[in-house]
This record gives structure tokens, sequence and C-alpha cells, in this order.
């Protein structure tokens, strides 16, 4: 389901299945509705909020059929690649139909297309950044390096990246391709925050690595970290 959704489906259900729905005054507070910005404009320009039950509702639901889309599609895991799968949009539609009938009554059945379903293509970097993994400098300008993932919220991460030099926690974006962060998101323990990074993933015969490009100021260079099987 592409980014344009929400003025294709969200909003038409949201205004057709709820036109007038609204905030009070009492539920936004006097602190919000008193904000403006420089020029005294408000910066609530009203307390409309349509559709807000329904789409509580389809979000209910669309997480039932997460479950139901995982196991009939054969995925391993919620990789990048996966979640944007046109395979996906049969379950998105199957859980917007069923609410959508509860509310308006000339909205017929729907059921997910009969038959096996293929099995998608997984992205071979799919899961290559995992939690717990350690990766070590693997050339002349990494040696000593060590950067062990700590955390991974979707496209988020949070890892101990360190040296005899500094340790830093940097907490940056990652995705099944690229790994990034920026010195301004970096946590330092000893020594320094170091500059922006920004690294590949790559599969070789040695397995993954990670080719980074750094940057601090006028200063820049590069650096490989290879992961620890």
């Amino acid at each position: 389901m592409k980014y344009d959704a929400e003025y294709v489906l969200w909003n038409p259900i949201a205004i057709q299945t709820d036109r007038k729905g609204s905030l009070s005054h009492k539920q936004l507070g006097r602190q919000l509705t008193s904000l403006r910005y420089s020029d005294g404009t408000p910066v609530l320009r009203d307390a409309a909020l349509t559709g807000a039950e329904i789409m509580r509702e389809i979000v209910i639901e669309l997480g039932k059929l997460d479950d139901v889309a995982f196991e009939e599609l054969n995925y391993e895991s919620w990789s990048e690649s996966n979640q944007l799968a046109d395979e996906n949009n049969p379950y998105i539609y199957k859980a917007v139909m069923d609410i959508l009938r509860r509310h308006v009554r000339s909205v017929g059945p729907y059921e997910l297309p009969v038959g096996k379903r293929p099995m998608v293509a997984e992205n071979p970097n799919a899961d290559a950044f995992p939690v717990g993994s350690v990766w070590n400098g693997s050339d002349s300008a990494s040696k000593g390096f060590k950067f062990t993932v700590l955390e991974r919220d979707r496209g988020h991460f949070k890892a101990r990246f360190e040296s005899a030099r500094w340790v830093r926690e940097v907490s940056g974006i990652a995705s099944d391709e690229a790994v990034s962060w920026n010195s301004n998101d970096v946590r330092v323990i000893k020594g320094s925050a170091g500059g922006d990074n920004q690294g590949e993933l790559v599969r070789d015969d040695q397995g993954m690595r990670i080719d980074f490009r750094w940057r601090a100021g006028s200063n820049q260079g590069t650096f490989t970290l290879r992961k620890q099987e």
C-alpha cells in the first residue's frame, strides 16, 4: 500500500463514516487551544477529528490479519521488503472491509483469494543487522573497533561503538541496505562523539560487512566493520 492511500482510502473512510467527528475543548485543554504562531495565527485551526473510532477498530483488525499474512505468505520475518510487499494488500483490504461492514450496510463480503500463495522472495540482507550482533573492524582504519547492536525498533537502532580511545552509545536509522547515525545522536561514555556516519550493508563471500563513510566538519574518511559469526 502506497503513501497516497491517505487521500484515496483512509480520509474518505473517515469522512463517510464520521463526518461530524470532533474533539471537545475539554479534551483539547486550554494550553493546546491557546497556542499561537509568531504572527498570532492559532496552531490548532479546528477541532475536527473524523473517523477516530473506526480507525481504531481498523488498526485492531489489521493486527489480527498481520499474523494471518505472516503465516500464509511464509514470511520468516517482517523485513523491510516484506512490509512493503504487494502480497500484503489483500489482507489489509480484508481488515478494512470487515470493519466497514459493521458500519455501512451496503458493504459486501470480501474473502482472501483462494489457493496456495507463493512464497515471497526474501531480501538477502534481511535481518542481517539484528539485536545482539557484533561487528568488528576489518581494515587498517577500523582496527580495534567493536560495534554491538543493543536495540532495534523497526527502522531505528541503538548500539555500543567502542575502541581503545572512545566508547559511544549511538542511536540511528537502519534498514536492510543501510545504517546511519549523526554525531548529535551519540551519548559519549568515553572520548568524543565522532562524526556523522553512513554505512552500506554488503554480503560477500566472507559474510556480512558494513562499508562506512564518516564526516566531521572538514574531516572525512572510510572504514569497514565485519559481522562476527
